[in-house]
């Protein structure tokens, strides 16, 4: 889903703005135009988000990727 089709209150996070992690960012290549992460060269493969949240309660995650052999993290 695209930032504008959303349900109220959520909160999109692009994969390549991530707050840490051993994980190589790439623009151009296979990233051109979009941005992906991909293997940095070292194992395993870590990436860290920060997300902030208002009050304690059930919250649900949702992650989207697109990987085959030639493109594998």
């Amino acid at each position: 889903a695209r930032e504008g089709s959303l349900p109220n209150g959520s909160v999109l996070f692009e994969a390549e703005n991530f707050a840490g992690g051993n994980l190589a960012k790439d623009s151009n290549g296979y990233g051109s135009g979009i941005g992906i992460i991909q293997n940095g060269g070292t194992y395993p493969n870590v990436v860290e988000y920060d997300v902030k949240v208002d009050q304690a309660g059930p919250y649900q995650l949702d992650l989207r990727y697109a990987s085959g052999e030639t493109r594998s993290v």
